[in-house]
């Protein structure tokens, strides 16, 4: 190898080099999204998340508190179908989704609190457990 060749061995690997170092942290930040971190983030199904201590019954009476709002869906900020008061009783909503929560609140889907029937959603710290 002569002492042209060699430099020009050194310029193409350190030009290699730095490409290399300039797609090294895209390499890597495409490798770390495409890992699977299922298992040490898992998703809780509903059932997984409800507190230990709720009793699960279909029905269930307003606690003692003003006027608590029934949503259209489980968010405060959404179209409020019904107001209910202290004693008021609703059931829950036989098919599809019993309890989502939302942000760190727990809704219960339940009907019988609007006329004609149709569900809604009420946060699950306003109600408890109904004797009848």
């Amino acid at each position: 190898m002569t002492l042209n060749q060699g430099a020009y061995f050194g310029v193409f690997s350190q030009a290699l080099s730095m490409k290399f170092l300039f797609l090294l942290p895209i390499i890597l930040a495409v490798c770390t999204a495409c890992t699977d971190n299922s298992a040490s983030n898992p998703q809780e199904s509903s059932e997984e998340a409800l507190p230990e201590q709720r009793i699960i019954a279909e029905v269930y009476q307003v606690i003692e508190v003003a006027n608590i709002g029934c949503y259209l869906k489980p968010d405060e900020g959404s179209y409020r179908l019904a107001s209910l008061s202290h004693g008021q009783t609703v059931q829950l909503v036989l098919e599809g989704e019993q309890s989502i929560w939302h942000g760190n609140e727990l809704w219960l889907h339940v009907e019988g609190a609007v006329k004609g029937n149709a569900a809604c959603f009420i946060k699950a710290q306003y109600l408890e457990p109904s004797n009848e």
